[in-house]
Formats: structure tokens, sequence, C-alpha cells
């Protein structure tokens, strides 16, 4: 080749080298194509983050409590409360009934001798002593039964010296004919006090009361009936529990509900399972170490099953 073309080849042998630099690049037959590629940022490698534990899941638990009721208790639901409040204002018994979804429901408070109120209200917060019967509602079916003769120790009460309505009620007894009472009255209170077993004079026969037995009139039965009295008594005579009735969150009133609703009287817990418990049903829980219901006391628990 000659000195011209030499040089020629030269220069183009640089100018392409420059091109692998920066974007440029010699093709086969002379001409140039540009490198259009961003160029490729390195990456510092990042650490794989641990999962999350899973919530849950989380209980809240009721374990029923046949002995000693003490701490902070709870009342629950409202109507008990109002129950208590009621009493403590009365001067005399009130007289109360309930659905409950207990077969042959007892009353709890009939446990307790006295009790202390933590309401809110001055008026009656404070110590009480408790007068408290109650048992399954149902119509009660009042009798009588002839007998012979009077017992030595008891005396036999001539109907016409009952007051009017106790007295139709005997005589409708004595005649065989249908009478029925509640027990929660005042009127089926005398019958359960004075009347079932006591003795009765009417037209020269003496007569003993007596229940009509009804067969499962109590069985099916899901109502609970109460006589409730509460006095004010000296602080320091007080064994029993505290009382509070406070107005749970919707929240906790919902968790209760549920975990009661599901709840059979021979189990020994009631509980509700979900995947991780609100704020605040953990913070009753933490606060509450018993729950009080028209029927049965509760050992409060919120439980992480998964600990």
């Amino acid at each position: 080749m000659d000195e011209r073309t030499r040089r020629e080849l030269l220069a183009a042998l640089a100018t392409g080298t420059t091109g692998l630099a920066g974007c440029t690049a010699p093709v086969g037959n002379g001409e140039e194509r540009t490198d259009t590629s961003s160029p490729v940022p390195s990456r510092t490698p990042t650490a794989t983050p641990s999962p999350s534990p899973t919530p849950g899941p989380d209980t809240l638990r009721l374990a029923r409590v046949d002995g000693v009721v003490d701490g902070r208790t709870v009342v629950y639901p409202e109507l008990l409360g109002t129950w208590l409040v009621r009493a403590a204002r009365s001067e005399g018994p009130i007289r109360v009934t309930a659905t409950v979804s207990v077969p042959m429901p007892d009353p709890v408070l009939a446990r307790f001798e006295a009790v202390t109120l933590r309401t809110g209200d001055e008026a009656v917060d404070g110590t009480y002593a408790v007068d408290c019967e109650g048992g399954t509602r149902y119509e009660v079916l009042v009798g009588a039964q002839s007998v012979e003769s009077v017992p030595g120790d008891a005396t036999a009460t001539p109907l016409s010296a009952l007051p009017e309505r106790r007295r139709a009620l005997a005589l409708a007894a004595v005649g065989n004919e249908r009478a029925t009472v509640y027990p929660e009255t005042e009127l089926g209170e005398w019958v359960r006090e004075a009347w079932f077993g006591g003795y009765f004079r009417q037209d020269g026969t003496v007569y003993r009361g007596q229940e009509v037995r009804q067969t499962d009139a109590a069985f099916f039965s899901e109502t609970l009936w109460m006589v409730l009295s509460l006095s004010s008594a000296p602080a320091s005579n007080v064994d029993g529990p505290t009382l509070r009735v406070p107005d749970p969150a919707p929240e906790v009133r919902a968790f209760l509900d549920e975990a009661l609703a599901g709840w059979e009287p021979d189990e020994e817990e009631a509980e509700r399972t979900v995947d991780a418990l609100p704020e605040s049903v953990r913070s009753f829980a933490a606060e509450t170490d018993h729950l009080l219901t028209h029927t049965t006391a509760f050992e409060v628990a919120a439980v992480d099953l998964i600990g």
C-alpha cells in the first residue's frame, strides 16, 4: 500500500479506539453505529427483612368461679347493675325478673352477705348488707291438703282472718280450683313463706298449704326472679366483694356478649377467640379480676394462645 493509504488506515484505527470509550464503534464497511444503551448501575446487596410475627390467635377467657369472689369485680350485664343501684336507693326490697338464657337459673347475689358498690355516684357508693332470694320463674300452682290435726307447735289460721287477696287465693286452693302466683310478687312471697307448710282452717276443716307439682314447670324456664334488699352496713363488718358498675365500651360489650352467648352452665369456661384482641378488650381484662352476671361469677383473662 502507498503512504497515503497507510495514514488513512492508522487514522481510522485511532478513531475506532476512541469510540470504544465513547459513543461510536466501527462497522466492517466503514460506517459508524451509535451506542444508545444506558450504563448498568452498580447494585448494593440488601438484607432480606425478617417476617413479622403472626398476630394471635388471642382469647378473652371467662373461667367460672364457684368459690370466693374478690378483687376488682365488674357487674355485667347493665341490667344487673341497674338492679343494684335501685336496691341501694330503695327503702324496701325490689322485685325483678330477667330472661338469662340459662336453664333453671339461680341469682348469684344470693351467695353474698355483703357487698361494696362502686358506681361513680357518691349517693350510692358504699357498703351494704345483702338480703337476696330468687330462683327460676314460673307460674306456681298453689294447693292444699286436708289434715286430721294440727301439730302442737303450730296454729291453724282461719281463712276469714286473711287479707282479701290472700283469702281469695287460699279459698281457690282449698276448693280445688286453679290458683296460681308468681314467686317474686308480694302475694307469691306470702305463699312461699306462710302458705306452703302452714295450717289453715275453713268450715271446720284444717288444711295444710302446699305447692302442686307440675311436670317440667321449671325445667324449661330461662327466666330468673329475684327479691333484693340492700341496707347500709359498716365497712369494717363486711366480708364481701367490691362490685364495680361501669359502662363498658361497645367493643368490650360485644366480646362479652359473644363469649357468654356460647357458654353452657356445665362448662368451666366461656371464651371468645379472634386473631388479635382489640386494645380496649385487653385493657378491660387487665383491669378486671372477676365478672359477675345474673347467675354466675367468672374470672377474667386475656390469653395469647401462641405464647
